[in-house]
């Protein structure tokens, strides 16, 4: 089934989701409610759970969305079902029920649903156990980057909420960077050097700066997306609280070990540094080794193949950098 007669939604809601059937209503409901002056599609995709999620998809479709407007298609790899929301005329969905996990051979998702998005001229995302709080959040960065052409991407501030101690924690802890109630502007080196903003389910991109993203031959993430978009513009993030990260033990990120993650970071930097060579990407990667040393207390250099000539010039440029701001702050004193 491809899209040819549904090439006219402003943005597309990505979201990908496994084993999350206790939290992907609430992905759900955050974004079907939200009201906009312009048609947008959610793309939901469900990696062959095995928790019963698939059901309650299913069930979910048939409550909310038009049965008179479904266009179904199944296959040895899919379910897909097209629809129209029964009371929010802007809403549609693409729901992908994948027959076995694409995740684990490493086999993209993209390829069931890129037809549908070739004219979308923004694109959302929210994990299924994420959710947004605010109706008109996709209104709002849509109007902030029509109205603003050097915009790349926009994003806002998340609440966290603990699964497990059913705890909310409601301020981000970032007050300081919004010194009054508008929001900021920010570039590569803040997003990655000062303050990373542009979480999974925060961000809103412009889609004409995707391809770089795309053929970039590493991993895709949104750690790597969001440095692609970044060199072609500035990001703006709101001062506002629109959605809510929940960290629980399904979370992509959250499930992993502070080590895992550590590594995880480690990886991402040091391919973006194989692939475009700057000072940015070698901070980042110098700071990656680096902090995976101290996790792993030495260990990484056996365990990840980290060379003690790697390892020697990372802790010099480190040490030369601390050297230059001993230096900086005497020279200020006098």
């Amino acid at each position: 089934m491809e899209g040819e007669n549904f090439k006219d939604f402003l943005v597309c809601v990505v979201c990908y989701t496994y084993n999350q059937v206790m939290y992907v209503k609430d992905t759900l409901d955050g974004i079907v409610k939200q009201q906009t002056n312009f048609p947008f599609l959610v793309i939901l995709v469900d990696d062959a759970s095995t928790d019963g999620q698939q059901c309650l998809i299913s069930e979910y479709i048939s409550n909310h969305f038009n049965q008179f407007s479904v266009h179904q298609v199944d296959n040895q790899d899919a379910h897909i079902v097209f629809s129209q929301h029964k009371s929010n005329n802007n809403c549609y969905i693409l729901s992908i029920l994948l027959k076995y996990n694409h995740y684990s051979i490493n086999k993209s998702k993209l390829e069931y649903y890129k037809d549908w998005i070739t004219n979308c001229k923004y694109e959302a995302s929210c994990e299924g156990d994420d959710y947004w709080i605010d109706s008109r959040k996709l209104q709002k960065q849509v109007n902030y980057m029509e109205e603003h052409s050097g915009c790349v991407l926009t994003c806002h501030r998340v609440h966290k909420y603990y699964q497990k101690e059913k705890k909310l924690v409601s301020n981000d802890g970032n007050d300081r960077y919004f010194l009054d109630n508008s929001g900021i502007k920010f570039t590569n080196e803040f997003n990655y050097k000062v303050l990373w903003m542009t979480q999974t389910l925060c961000t809103m991109y412009r889609m004409c700066f995707s391809k770089e993203f795309l053929e970039y031959p590493y991993e895709k993430t949104d750690g790597s997306r969001a440095y692609f978009y970044l060199k072609h513009g500035y990001g703006y993030c709101f001062n506002e609280y629109m959605a809510v990260y929940r960290v629980n033990d399904s979370g992509v990120w959250s499930r992993l070990t502070r080590r895992e993650q550590y590594y995880s970071n480690f990886t991402l930097y040091n391919n973006l540094c194989q692939y475009e060579n700057n000072k940015l990407t070698r901070f980042l990667r110098d700071k990656g080794y680096l902090y995976l040393f101290r996790e792993t207390k030495g260990g990484c250099i056996f365990e990840y193949g980290i060379t003690f000539t790697q390892l020697a010039l990372i802790l010099y440029s480190y040490m030369l950098n601390f050297v230059t701001k001993i230096k900086r702050c005497i020279s200020n004193s006098f």
